[in-house]
């Protein structure tokens, strides 16, 4: 499944960058974490609770930030195993500023199999579709906050 997007958002590149790097800010913005841990520099372990059409699951996860170009691009792999399947994921993430703010560009892949996978693409695109755009109204959330507090 192909994954890509943009979305406007207040504030400048470097003060977007800063909460994408922020274990708290990540943990906010997750749909569905329960639990978030930096194990490392630009890892994480986390405990992600996800429900797309009938399969509802808890997923163990890794995140893992490779080619950093601070404040303007990296790449986010993700692994997540649990009872619904499996999901794996790598998505190249772009900050642009511009005169309202900064422009985010997202592009990358998932693989998803186990029974999330059974409930047909369709099903799978439309659920990422939603946890993607709740996680980016979150998102706005935080930059709100960072954004007012400067």
């Amino acid at each position: 499944m192909n994954l890509d997007g943009k979305q406007q958002l207040e504030g400048q590149p470097e003060q977007i960058w800063d909460l994408l790097q922020d274990p708290e800010t990540l943990a906010a913005i997750m749909p569905g974490c329960e639990e978030l841990i930096q194990e490392g520099e630009d890892q994480y372990k986390g405990v992600i609770k996800a429900k797309i059409g009938p399969v509802s699951s808890t997923y163990n996860a890794g995140f893992k930030i490779e080619d950093k170009i601070p404040p303007s691009s990296y790449r986010l792999l993700v692994e997540g195993q649990g009872p619904g399947g499996f999901v794996n994921g790598d998505v190249k993430i772009e900050l642009e500023g511009n005169e309202e703010g900064t422009m985010l560009h997202y592009s990358g892949t998932a693989k998803v199999g186990g029974k999330i996978a059974s409930i047909g693409q369709r099903l799978v695109e439309s659920g990422a579709k939603l946890i993607i755009k709740q996680g980016f109204k979150a998102l706005r959330k935080e930059v709100s906050k960072k954004v007012s507090e400067a």
